[in-house]
């Protein structure tokens, strides 16, 4: 079980994964050869109807980080089977009809001096008169520019052991390490508190909090689709502002007897990357004298100790850039942490 970093007191959702039965009786093998012959015959005339008459118009809009068009960018998109290509205009808009296509759409975004956007997904609601809807919708892709890329501290842990449950537990991120005497760690930049009752696999409870313990720190959330490949995943530019101090997480599971199943409620989603924000400073009138700013690439996962019920365990992948500027890209040549772990190397 993966649990993620939300927002304190988001929506919650339900998950839940019904079994399947399935009921099968003796059948002559001539009986069942032409059966299933027929099935198949059918299933492909229906596809192939319904193919033919499946047509999509859509209009892709390429801006850069700053929002503006970016002109003359390659743009591909592709249908199940199909697919359109050609370059934006002087206004960024590229145009497109597809026929014979699902009701989903992926686009890929090149450009020289902008990271490509290798897959991101569109989805239509429905079809009238053998057009998928909505009717040309714009979709609005992002090309982050290819910036100046900084040496950053680049540390992943992977279900990595938590001192303790139920006790606040500091985390260095310029050290990647647990604060002393729990690790070599100096500042608590992060401070984790994981809780939760495990009775097994199908029936826990899990909660994790995560506090800044400097004033002015925190976390902001940017959501992207866990399957969109952007090259590089959130903007450059990390923001000045907005940076909240304290998060809570949970996520419980319990046994559906109905099903069999593990039903898991929780308040995160896959989707979830965050801008972070740590040692700030601040003169007289309040204003920042100095900080580091960096990101979260995908939730933060916690469990409350499956393996063992007193040590709870942590997963995490974040950048720091430690020279004081809100750079978040990444240079992937040189990495500043003592004890990366698999740090992967995206920008």
């Amino acid at each position: 079980m993966k649990k993620h970093l939300e927002r304190i007191m988001p929506e919650s959702r339900n998950v839940s994964c019904p079994g399947l039965r399935v009921g099968t009786r003796r059948t002559g093998s001539a009986e069942m050869s032409r059966r299933v012959g027929y099935v198949l015959l059918v299933t492909f005339c229906s596809w192939l109807l319904a193919g033919c008459g499946s047509r999509v118009q859509v209009t892709v809009k390429v801006v850069d980080d700053d929002n503006q068009p970016v002109p003359d960018a390659k743009v591909v998109v592709m249908g199940y089977s199909t697919k359109e290509e050609g370059n934006t205009d002087g206004s960024g808009f590229f145009p497109a009809r597809l026929r014979n296509v699902t009701g989903q759409l992926d686009f890929v975004v090149r450009k020289e001096g902008f990271y490509t956007i290798g897959w991101v997904s569109y989805y239509f609601m429905g079809q009238t008169n053998g057009w998928w809807e909505p009717r040309n919708p714009i979709v609005e892709l992002q090309l982050r520019r290819r910036g100046d890329p900084v040496p950053m501290v680049v540390k992943c842990l992977k279900g990595s052991s938590v001192p303790g449950k139920g006790q606040p537990f500091g985390f260095d991120l310029l050290a990647g390490d647990w604060v002393s005497p729990n690790g070599g760690g100096r500042v608590s930049d992060f401070v984790f508190t994981v809780n939760g009752t495990v009775i097994d696999r199908y029936n826990f409870t899990s909660r994790l909090t995560v506090e800044c313990s400097n004033v002015g720190d925190g976390l902001i959330q940017r959501r992207v689709h866990r399957r969109d490949d952007y090259g590089l995943r959130l903007p450059a530019i990390a923001p000045a502002d907005g940076y909240s101090n304290r998060w809570e997480f949970f996520g419980d599971g319990k046994l559906n007897p109905a099903t069999g199943q593990c039903e898991l409620t929780e308040n995160t989603t896959e989707d979830d990357n965050y801008y972070l924000r740590v040692r700030t400073k601040r003169n007289e009138k309040g204003e920042i004298t100095s900080a580091m700013y960096g990101k979260i690439y995908h939730p933060i996962g916690f469990e409350p100790g499956f393996q063992n019920p007193s040590q709870p365990t942590l997963s995490i992948l974040y950048y720091l850039n430690p020279d004081g500027t809100r750079n978040t890209e990444f240079d992937t040549r040189s990495n500043l942490c003592p004890n990366p772990g698999d740090a992967g190397g995206k920008p």
